[in-house]
């Protein structure tokens, strides 16, 4: 019998040493996760925000001789453009990548941003490397009451 005691000294340590380790893991990846998701909003108010900026952006002599709201091209995507380069430094993001379209014809702007996220401990994992993150944004100047 003494024997068989023996053997069963520290084995509630281990056991315990094992679930403090997995309790870390799963918290590590939780954080991991938590980041990404912070790190792809920032990324889409980024978006949001470039594509509401050019749609402010109207042509004001159309606005005045004949009464329409239109978007004015090249002042929206400057607008947009400006509007993704100061919310990127802003946010501490960094987009490697942005698309802006104007089409005056259908009176939208569309803005895409790209960029890049790099997991800490899923990078540790196979497939867990850096994660390309895109997001879209599409706005129409709409006038006023």
């Amino acid at each position: 019998m003494k024997k068989r005691e023996l053997n069963q000294h520290g084995t509630f340590t281990v056991w315990a040493l094992g679930l403090c380790i997995t309790l870390f893991m799963i918290g590590g990846i939780s954080v991991d996760l938590w980041r990404a998701f912070a790190a792809r909003r920032a990324l889409a108010e980024i978006a949001d925000s470039a594509a509401r900026n050019g749609a402010n952006s109207i042509n004001v002599e159309q606005r005045e001789l004949y009464g329409t709201v239109s978007i004015d091209g090249p002042a929206a995507k400057n607008a947009a453009e400006r509007s993704i380069n100061d919310n990127a430094a802003l946010n501490n993001v960094n987009v490697t990548s942005s698309r802006v379209n104007v089409d005056v014809a259908t009176n939208e702007i569309d803005v895409e941003v790209n960029s890049n996220f790099s997991f800490f401990l899923l990078g540790f994992f196979p497939g867990g490397d850096d994660t390309n993150m895109r997001a879209h944004a599409r706005a129409t100047p709409v006038e006023g009451q």
